[in-house]
This record gives structure tokens, sequence and C-alpha cells, in this order.
């Protein structure tokens, strides 16, 4: 069992070709500012992503964040496709996912698990003290938020970089509105 989501942005020959043909550049140099566009919306987005991910992934162990992270991570821009990739084969991922909010935050306790019949293990730091488990800002439904904030900061992104790249390019932002993503 698994969370899984990826988010893509396509820019296809049609667009490329729409694109090009409204501006006096050619389609190579029409395709390296698209290319460069999607570049930016990808660091833009995956650091944002990532913050997120700090602030609202449930830590016991860390685990299931550096996970996400890692995947997150792999995210590229490869031709005229930008993927941002989210997801998670921890088994206890989807469990995680179900939780309320109370439930992840788990504010103020000192056992790992006090739900579980008969097991009363006390939570311990890297030097076995015994330590209080806090989570202040862990979210309950955390997979669901992320997968819509991902997909919001994706379009803000590319708005931006569309702004951007007519800054500083022939292009003009009209040019650029035949590139769109799906919310």
């Amino acid at each position: 069992m698994s969370l899984k989501d990826v988010e893509t942005i396509e820019i296809t020959k049609d667009q490329l070709k729409i694109v090009a043909g409204r501006s006096k550049l050619t389609i190579d140099q029409t395709k390296e500012l698209l290319i460069a566009l999607l570049q930016f919306v990808l660091e833009q987005t995956v650091l944002e992503v990532e913050i997120e991910m700090e602030k609202i992934i449930p830590v016991r162990t860390g685990e299931l964040r550096d996970d996400f992270l890692t995947k997150l991570n792999n995210s590229k821009v490869r031709g005229m496709v930008l993927r941002i990739f989210l997801w998670s084969e921890f088994p206890y991922a989807e469990r995680v996912n179900k939780m309320s909010t109370f439930q992840v935050r788990h504010t103020g306790t000192r056992y790992e698990n006090p739900n579980r019949r008969g097991y009363r293990a006390k939570a311990r730091d890297k030097y076995g003290a015994l330590v209080y488990l806090n989570d202040p800002f862990a979210e309950g439904h955390f997979f669901t938020k992320l997968v819509e904030f991902t997909k919001e900061r994706l379009m803000l992104n590319l708005a931006r970089g569309k702004a951007a790249i007519a800054n500083g390019s022939p292009l003009t932002v009209r040019q650029l509105s035949a590139i769109e993503g799906e919310a």
C-alpha cells in the first residue's frame, strides 16, 4: 500500500507552434525559453512543497517525511514535460494519512503507541533519554492536503514564470497564454 500522485505540465508541439508563430523567435529559440520556464516552475514548486512537507507530514521517526522528500527531489523536466512526484512506499503511509490531526500531533505523550494493548514502550531520543512526543504542525489527512497545495503552487508558479519570461524576452504574456497547466 502506498500513496502516489504525479503532477504534470506538458507543452505540446501544437502549443509550441502557437507560441512561436505569435512571436519573432524561431521554434528552437521558443523551445529553449519554454524549457527554462518549466525549469523555473519546477525549482520554485519543489522548494515550496519541501517547506510545506516539513510542516505537515507527521514525524515519529522521520522516515515517512524523508521518503516523500527523496521522491520529490526526483522530480524533473524532461523534454517539454515537467513532472512532480509525490509518493511514499512505506506500508504505514496510507494508515497515517487516514488519521485525524489530533491523532498525528501526539502532543505531550511519553509513549510510542499508547493505544495498542500491552505496548507501553517509552519514547527515547538517540542518547536514550526519555522525551515527550510533540509534532505541533502535523496535519491529519496530510497527503490530500499536500496534493492540493502542490497543484495550487504549480499553477501560481507557472503564472509567475510566464510573467518573468515575458519581462526578459520578446514573448508577451498573451503569447504565452497557450501554455496551460491542469489544476
